[in-house]
């Protein structure tokens, strides 16, 4: 969200929950920690982070290390269907 370098316009708050309850959009790679402004919208790389569990890095072959990226699920929670 927000193109490579944070340029292009990011989605609302309430556009993103609508996506994921949607299921239109699931994964999410996150900084860890504060997130600069410029890489990321802070409010919406917060609620990812506070609402997606996440992606053990072993599941997906992760070629980086947690403290780098996080890989988040906002897939619908298992036994929830």
């Amino acid at each position: 969200m927000g193109g490579f370098i944070g340029s292009d316009p990011t989605l609302t708050l309430s556009q993103l929950r609508k996506y994921v309850r949607q299921g239109q959009v699931r994964y999410f790679l996150v900084y860890p920690g504060q997130v600069p402004p410029r890489f990321a919208d802070p409010v919406l790389a917060g609620w990812v982070t506070a609402h997606c569990p996440v992606v053990k890095p072993a599941a997906f072959a992760a070629a980086f290390t947690q403290d780098a990226l996080v890989l988040h699920d906002c897939g619908p929670a298992k036994g929830s269907s």
